[in-house]
């Protein structure tokens, strides 16, 4: 009694649509709330009790949450459940074969006919030959039984079994994310030109090692005439153990190694210093002329002169190279402006002042931003989405058929009985079958 209350909950079709509703209102809010975000931005958005709930059952990251994890769990047992229970049905409706037709079988068939021809018309190699052209049986059955003659075609019987492919597909896809959630991970590395490391930060295990290094040897961006990116490119190195490679990376051209993929996300720069030339309006003389670094406060010696290079960009609004210059008095800011490599006279010509600064050049060091992650079970998914699209065009276009052709003898006549069974789509089984049994008495004519 037990057992069948079991079988009954798990194999229910209600249980099945609580699933998918519940999957379905999961990617709605997984849509609406932004995923994987820094903690600090949903306290800030929702407010403490509210973020606290949200938090609690793992909104915020609801793909990795246990009761998605559940939910999955749960679709995948209800799947299998679903088929066992039809199983059996359909398993005799393909391979119990009822070769010969007799009237028990006759009267569960809705489509048939029969007609009567001259036993001097008849020819049995006739028969045959519209059996295996017309009816397209390159495999049939035949049972000689004293005055009668059967004949028995079975088509596409594995069609029956499209609807256990879906289910078999979605089970694996089920069973991919599960593995994707609990064995893959996303982090994220920045590395500086010329060095290398063997670890991501992951936001919720903190460190993970690779197992291997990854160096950046190069990096290379290009901009557009208005001064925004147009292309980041990373040249690194793979070095593992006692093998190594070379490859890059773009972005939506990511690289992949032991599962591990690597996309080009970011980029920065560190250590960034500007080479700064000051002149003396009043006497036309240089009264500093060496490199600063951005964010450090400069003081000219026997000038009442303090500044800043507040910040540096290799390409400002398409003009070239730019620096901020922030003049500070008392370490205070007191006012600033914009200063351009390819246009050394820029500031002489547009600001008034005491001194006149030129920006010389710049020098820094690039680092690469790679957003890193593995989903083991991606490859899974993929084989279960093929899965799906087999079973489907199997349940939807490919139809299971069954022919009987049966043929009785008197001493003047031949008593020819066309039948024919198909489960899905009757309707257009039944003009099909009427135009079979009129091409069947023309072999006779």
């Amino acid at each position: 009694m037990q057992k069948n209350i079991v079988v009954k909950f798990f194999s229910s079709l209600k249980l099945t649509l609580f699933i998918l509703f519940s999957l379905a209102a999961t990617s709605i809010i997984g849509t609406i709330i932004p995923q994987d975000l820094p903690k600090s931005q949903y306290a800030s958005h929702f407010g403490p009790t509210t973020f606290k709930l949200l938090d609690f059952f793992g909104i915020f990251d609801m793909y990795h949450s246990w009761w998605f994890l559940a939910l999955l769990s749960l679709l995948i047992i209800n799947l299998i459940f679903c088929s066992l229970k039809h199983y059996k049905v359909t398993y005799n409706r393909v391979f119990k074969e009822n070769p010969r037709l007799t009237p028990e079988i006759e009267k569960t068939i809705l489509h048939k006919n029969d007609f009567s021809v001259n036993i001097k018309k008849f020819d049995i190699n006739k028969l045959e030959h519209f059996i295996k052209n017309i009816l397209k049986a390159k495999n049939f059955k035949k049972i000689e039984n004293n005055d009668e003659i059967n004949y028995f075609v079975n088509q596409n019987k594995f069609a029956d079994f499209g609807y256990y492919v879906v289910h078999l597909s979605l089970i694996i896809i089920a069973i991919g994310a599960i593995l994707g959630s609990i064995y893959g991970f996303k982090g994220y590395i920045n590395i500086p030109v010329g060095q290398a490391k063997d670890f991501i930060f992951v936001k919720k295990t903190g460190i993970k090692e690779l197992g291997f290094k990854i160096k950046c040897l190069d990096f290379n961006i290009q901009f557009y005439p208005n001064g925004t990116p147009k292309e980041y490119r990373s040249k690194v190195e793979i070095i593992d153990k006692n093998k190594s490679f070379k490859a890059d990376i773009l972005v939506n051209h990511p690289l992949k190694y032991k599962g591990i993929k690597f996309y080009q996300a970011s980029y920065g720069t560190i250590g960034q210093k500007v080479l700064i030339k000051v002149i003396d309006r009043a006497t036309n003389k240089v009264v500093f002329n060496g490199e600063v670094n951005v964010g450090n406060v400069v003081q000219v010696k026997d000038k009442n002169l303090q500044f800043m290079v507040e910040r540096y960009a290799n390409n400002f609004q398409g003009f070239g190279p730019a620096a901020r210059i922030v003049l500070v008095e008392g370490m205070k800011p007191r006012t600033s402006f914009i200063i351009f490599k390819n246009y050394p006279d820029f500031d002489a010509k547009h600001r008034n002042g005491d001194f006149t600064f030129i920006l010389k050049n710049a020098s820094f060091q690039y680092y690469t931003g790679l957003q890193v992650s593995k989903d083991p079970g991606v490859n899974i998914v993929w084989l279960g989405c093929f899965l799906m699209i087999v079973g489907l065009f199997i349940s939807f276009f490919v139809y299971h058929k069954k022919f009987w052709v049966k043929v009785t003898f008197d001493k003047k006549n031949a008593k020819i009985l066309f039948a024919g069974s198909m489960r899905k789509n009757r309707l257009n089984f039944d003009n099909e079958f009427n135009k079979l049994f009129e091409k069947l008495k023309e072999v006779f004519k």
